[in-house]
């Protein structure tokens, strides 16, 4: 996920660089960063895999919550580039 984020971080510095407004439409992809969202899925997915994850109930809800809010955005999203296809 690091790349994702640094690769979104790379297009804000360059957009900033520019006043063409079209050189900044790139960087609302970051928003839209799909496989960065299936990276975070993969990491939650281990980390409530692991033994001790349920020794803190209220941080494992929290991650629960999380994993289930983005599986539901990846979902609707990979839904939409198979219509799209």
């Amino acid at each position: 996920m690091e790349r994702s984020i640094q690769t979104c971080r790379n297009y804000r510095v360059a957009t900033k660089q520019s006043n063409n407004w079209k050189a900044a439409s790139p960087a609302t992809w970051c928003i839209f960063d799909i496989g960065a969202k299936e990276e975070e899925l993969h990491r939650l997915n281990k980390e409530s895999a692991a033994p001790e994850f349920w020794n803190d109930p209220d941080k494992a809800r929290s991650v629960m919550s999380s994993l289930s809010d983005i599986q539901k955005e990846v979902a609707t999203w990979r839904g939409l580039e198979k219509k799209v296809a």
